[in-house]
């Protein structure tokens, strides 16, 4: 008996011996002490394939060993993996592995949580589903190793290779592979890979691989304003030649290529119901100017619409039919921009379903040379004798011809029957972008300053408030502007906003009255008024390291204050604030303080100019930006009695 127990004891020692040593290659004194500094987590290994099978079939299979090094990096240990009607999860599964390499627990695709995946906080027709599992683990460091085997039953999209997912993760090694037939060849584009990264191509038989393989990508502090492309960390995005969606079959060749296989799919899906094509005749009867029909028709959508998001199968790519959201009343944006377009085609007016990468700041931006599918919304595109309409069919409250930061300043597909073509969408710019504000100083007899504001904000700068306005009632808004404004102490009185049109770029007329204290002081001979509540007109960046990533300006748009000080009877001005004028390449800036008759007036005026400035001209943005903090601070009206 006590040999058998001895030979127990024995092969279980064994067993943990060879459970131990199987990871001991992941025990974290193996990291290189290079990769910690600045890491939360290191990627010790990614071992991914990508396998092409036929235009209908793609498989996806990783195998990820991640060391999550202290508690800011225990977010990462997420495992999350979303999937749907067109992506199933073969495979799903996870160890937890402890700072010397041995086995703690291990998670099963049954051990997931599986929940439906709500991508906005809005009424949802999805497909689409979560795993996702967390483990328990307290004591720092550890590491998971998590495998999954995904497959696409299309290849209309594809995943994008992301070795390094956040700056503060280090990569040790990692490596994909990529094979396809050679009769369907892949497209592929390879961005923001250190220059020693190793690619290979291989071929046998009629199978052709590419692979890629990459170590030692440190983690990193990433600097402010500083994205100019598609992505800031390396990645390789690929593309089919040949692809189908739920049978339906296309190639993305071209843009023409992609836009026809777009029109085909919603082919014969604008025709209206009998009493919606005479609503069309009722409203516009009396209308003859094309553009009034539209903006009357875009009004009667937005009067008669909500937005509902559909995004189940085909139907994330298939508009449902024009009479099906006329008769709910609801529809996606590719429904509700269909509905409008059949809306318009009955009153003789040709418009086009437009596809696009929608976002106000991070959307991805469309290198024309490189056909792809990188489109998440659709817009109207509607085609006048001397401009176009270009209309947000999700929006109830936007104005006609006004698309807002969401998909302004971009390349979009216009989809037509002769197939696809890009376009540029309009780009709102210094012209229409602006703030001016016109502010009174009234100094009563208990020296508090009665302000009288009067203040304009047009286009991309007046989407803020508008929203607010749109979505808040008056208590709020009142709320709001006792906020909004950098007075020293102020109790607003009054307030009243206008919403004006000026040539399809929408304008936000304010008007305040406002008691304000803490700004003017005075001796027995000198009242002086501060003006260190004026705001700098730059947007502040801190960054206290070298830069050496390019200086990343997203719009452009001019900032103009009017301060206007009556001079009381029996007070004379005795100083003004200096004049300063700054010129940069990617701004400037004005201010200029004069007397005039019985009043002072100070007028400041900036602009910036968008666009990418090399990493050098960094420092003149800083210095510039405490230029204008040091006019701001010493900027004071001096008065004498006489």
């Amino acid at each position: 008996m006590k040999f058998y127990y001895l030979l127990f004891v024995l092969l279980t020692l064994q067993f943990s011996v060879k459970a131990q040593s199987k990871y001991e290659h992941l025990s974290t004194e193996k990291i290189p002490k290079d990769l910690l500094a600045n890491a939360v987590a290191v990627v010790r290994f990614d071992s991914s394939e990508y396998r092409l099978i036929s235009p209908s079939k793609f498989s996806h299979i990783q195998k990820t060993a991640l060391t999550i090094l202290k508690p800011d990096g225990k977010k990462y240990g997420n495992i999350v993996e979303e999937y749907n009607n067109l992506v199933k999860i073969k495979e799903l599964k996870a160890t937890l592995i402890d700072a010397r390499g041995k086995v703690i627990s291990r998670a099963k695709e049954k051990d997931f949580f599986d929940v439906a995946s709500y991508a906005f906080d809005v009424n949802f027709h999805s497909d689409s589903r979560t795993k996702s599992f967390a483990f328990s683990q307290g004591h720092f460091p550890y590491t998971l190793l998590i495998e999954k085997n995904l497959e696409y039953s299309t290849t209309f999209f594809l995943p994008v290779w992301h070795p390094q997912n956040s700056p503060e993760i280090a990569v040790q090694e990692a490596v994909l592979t990529a094979y396809y037939p050679q009769e369907l060849p892949f497209r592929y584009q390879v961005y923001k890979m250190p220059s020693d990264f190793i690619h290979a191509s291989t071929s046998e038989n009629e199978l052709q691989a590419e692979s890629f393989k990459l170590t030692t990508l440190n983690a990193f502090k990433p600097q402010p304003y500083a994205k100019a492309g598609n992505f800031s960390l390396p990645a390789i995005q690929f593309f089919p030649t040949y692809f189908e969606l739920l049978n339906y079959k296309g190639d993305m060749t071209s843009w023409q290529s992609i836009g026809e296989f777009i029109y085909k799919l919603n082919y014969g899906r604008d025709e209206l119901p009998e009493d919606k094509k005479a609503a069309v005749h009722k409203l516009l009867e009396q209308v003859s100017n094309p553009y009034e029909k539209v903006d009357i028709l875009y009004q009667y959508l937005q009067s008669n619409t909500r937005y509902f998001a559909n995004v189940f199968g085909l139907a994330g790519w298939q508009t449902f039919d024009a009479k099906s959201v006329a008769k709910s009343g609801y529809g996606d944006c590719k429904g509700l921009t269909n509905y409008l377009r059949a809306l318009l085609k009955e009153a003789g007016i040709a418009a086009y379903s437009t596809y696009v990468n929608a976002g106000a700041t991070d959307f991805f931006k469309i290198d024309p040379k490189v056909p792809g599918n990188f489109f998440n919304h659709v817009i109207l595109c509607v085609p006048m004798p001397t401009d176009t309409i270009w209309l947000e069919c999700t929006s109830q409250t936007l104005p006609t011809g006004y698309l807002s930061s969401f998909t302004q300043d971009r390349w979009v597909l216009i989809t037509t029957e002769e197939g696809g073509t890009l376009q540029r969408t309009p780009t709102y710019g210094l012209k229409e972008n602006f703030i001016n504000r016109k502010v009174t100083l009234k100094l009563d007899t208990t020296k508090q300053l009665q302000v009288s504001m009067h203040n304009t904000y047009s286009g991309l700068l007046q989407e803020e408030l508008f929203d607010l306005i749109q979505s808040e009632d008056k208590r709020q808004i009142k709320e709001h502007a006792n906020r909004k404004f950098a007075f020293p102490s102020y109790e607003v009185n009054e307030f009243s906003y206008d919403n004006e049109m000026q040539y399809r770029i929408p304008v936000i007329k304010e008007h305040v009255q406002a008691q304000v204290t803490g700004t003017v002081s005075e001796s027995s001979k000198r009242q002086f008024i501060q003006l260190g509540w004026l705001p700098n007109p730059m947007v502040r960046i801190n960054q206290d390291t070298e830069r050496t990533e390019p200086l990343v300006l997203d719009k452009s748009f001019t900032i103009t204050d009017t301060i206007v000080v009556p001079i009381p009877v029996g007070i004379a001005v005795e100083q003004l604030p200096a004049s300063l004028k700054l010129t940069k390449p990617f701004g400037k800036f004005d201010f200029e303080a004069s007397k005039q008759e019985d009043k002072v007036i100070i007028i400041r005026h900036f602009e910036q100019y968008k666009g990418v400035y090399e990493a050098a001209i960094f420092d003149e943005y800083q210095k510039m930006y405490r230029n204008i903090n040091a006019e701001v601070n010493n900027s004071n009206i001096v008065l004498v009695k006489n």
